[in-house]
């Protein structure tokens, strides 16, 4: 980068300073487990779906009177204009390093950048969403710019999202998992599981079929609290495929109702090839969905699909059996999706390896793990799990 270069961007930046006091932002508070942060957004729709899809899991406040040093992370977004200039700018810059955002087999999901670092600030330009973040560590402020509404609402969340959870890991005693969660009759039941385990199928399961609430849909918290492990739940999107919308047809209206799906006739919803998913809030499905985001798990299950079988089955775990799959699933510091790009914060891994530790110490003492094989094809697969559980079945 030329001296030039550096001059125009040190302009723009504090360009963004000077613009931030007098811009209409509106102001947001999100905390989740003692950490807190602060989002600013000068864009109403913007604001009122960061709104809506964190305050299930995270405590909102709205505050007139602000002290920056009571936050991990202070983030302005809004739309790019009065600096629409930047991106015909970026995209003539000499790249000085290349780095991947987010990860995701789906490529519309995926995302990567450009990076530049001038006096502590780094500029990172997601070219193919087009999405400019500026990130100064030193002042604990991060800018995400675009004037894509959908790319603008996804870039906020993932930063929100990706800085709290190594805030979260580093600060108090628990790790994250692979897993869903739901609560039935007042019992929680936590799904962990890789991709195709049918962590989403069976939280469906659990409130269509079982009048149940949700818990988290794809990342949960656990931690040890009094010595007695507790879980949270995690803002998530449903991954919703043809197969599913086939075994639950009470999806298939309120999908059709969303406006994610205005390119698609709502007839040829079923002839969308199996791989297509449609990603949605759980509001969005269920206008009356009760999210119950934090409680003491009844009962663990590792789950896994096998097709072959006829009757759903249900085992303990040996010690080897169960560290395997509590390593495979845990998504602490490293989550394969949530990329550290910023570097806002760095995973204390000295922690966090003591955290995995004592909370594998204590599954191994627990009596309500276990590993659950089940067929796709039968149906209520949740009412097989009635009789472990101490009291009150589940139909």
């Amino acid at each position: 980068m030329n001296r030039n270069e550096l001059d125009i961007l040190s302009t723009f930046y504090q360009g963004l300073e000077a613009y931030s006091p007098l811009a209409p932002y509106k102001k947001l508070e999100l905390n989740y487990e003692g950490t807190s942060h602060l989002f600013y957004s000068d864009y109403e729709l913007l604001y009122r779906d960061i709104e809506s899809f964190f305050s299930p899991h995270f405590i909102l406040k709205y505050k007139k009177k602000l002290n920056p040093r009571d936050y991990n992370v202070i983030i302005f977004a809004g739309k790019l204009t009065p600096f629409s200039y930047v991106k015909e700018f970026m995209n003539h810059l000499e790249i000085e390093k290349e780095i991947k955002m987010h990860y995701s087999k789906k490529s519309y999901f995926s995302a990567s950048g450009r990076q530049f670092e001038y006096n502590g600030v780094k500029l990172v330009y997601d070219k193919d969403n087009e999405v400019l973040y500026l990130v100064d560590k030193g002042r604990k402020k991060i800018y995400i710019l675009s004037d894509k509404i959908d790319r603008l609402e996804r870039a906020v969340s993932r930063v929100i999202r990706s800085t709290q959870k190594i805030i979260i890991e580093n600060e108090a005693d628990g790790i994250f998992f692979h897993a869903s969660g739901c609560k039935i009759n007042n019992k929680t039941i936590l799904f962990i599981g890789s991709k195709g385990s049918g962590k989403t199928t069976l939280l469906l399961e659990g409130i269509i079929h079982e009048n149940g609430s949700e818990l988290s849909r794809d990342r949960v918290f656990f931690f040890l609290k009094n010595n007695h492990l507790k879980v949270r739940g995690w803002p998530n999107l449903y991954n919703i495929d043809r197969g599913t919308i086939k075994r639950f047809p009470r999806l298939e209206d309120s999908i059709k109702q969303q406006k994610y799906l205005k390119l698609f006739q709502p007839a040829s919803l079923h002839e969308q090839s199996k791989e297509i998913k449609f990603h949605f809030k759980g509001p969005d499905l269920f206008p009356d969905l009760e999210i119950n985001t934090e409680g003491v798990p009844d009962l663990i299950l590792f789950a896994k699909i096998s097709p072959g079988i006829k009757k759903n089955r249900i085992k303990s775990l040996t010690q080897a059996r169960l560290k395997g799959l509590f390593l495979d699933n845990c998504f602490s510091p490293h989550d394969p999706n949530y990329i550290n790009w910023h570097h806002y914060h760095d995973a204390d891994t000295a922690k966090i390896t003591d955290n995995k530790n004592k909370l594998l110490d204590y599954f191994y003492r627990r009596k309500n793990i276990y590993e659950f094989t089940w067929n796709v094809n039968n149906q209520y697969p949740l009412r097989d799990l009635a009789a472990y559980f101490s009291s009150s079945n589940l139909n």
